[in-house]
């Protein structure tokens, strides 16, 4: 799904979605649209705010739980070939 960066920061990353995310739910962030190469990183969503533009999603990364870092990495690796 394509959705546009609202803000980022070093603990986390909030973006406009056209559909609604669960809360607590894990997204993969593709952080560079442009590097086909480029791994995802894995963050849980902590907020979700219907707006005139869809929906504000804010997203602490989860960078330190090894088992979602692997999940990102494997998906990265199927998307990549």
């Amino acid at each position: 799904m394509s959705v546009a960066l609202y803000n980022a920061s070093p603990l986390g990353i909030a973006f406009l979605s056209p559909i609604a995310v669960a809360d607590c739910s894990t997204v993969l962030v593709k952080l560079f649209w442009h590097d086909e190469g480029g791994p995802r990183v894995p963050a849980v969503v902590r907020h979700v705010t219907p707006t005139e533009h869809g929906y504000l999603v804010g997203c602490e990364f989860a960078q330190a739980d090894e088992t979602l870092c692997e999940m990102a990495l494997a998906h990265s690796a199927l998307s990549h070939g």
